[in-house]
């Protein structure tokens, strides 16, 4: 199973990774981007790293959107 994650090659791994990813960009914006201000993390990497999830179907569009507009409102993006 772990492997299956791992590859990313079936629809339920692809899930489960989205899922992982989202949870990942969520903390980041929960705290006000600390981790990504501590490693000088620039909103284009965040973006970048995020972008095999955040196009995988609309309500993962719809929730990075969302996140992504908090993180800008919060400052918590490295400048």
């Amino acid at each position: 199973m772990w492997d299956e994650f791992e590859q990313g090659a079936t629809p339920e791994a692809k899930f489960a990774r989205a899922i992982d990813k989202t949870q990942a960009f969520a903390q980041n914006v929960s705290s006000r981007g600390k981790t990504w201000r501590e490693h000088h993390i620039a909103p284009e990497r965040v973006e970048s790293f995020n972008e095999s999830w955040k196009n995988q179907n609309t309500a993962f569009s719809e929730i990075f959107n969302f996140l992504w507009g908090k993180a800008e409102k919060d400052n918590a993006f490295y400048k």
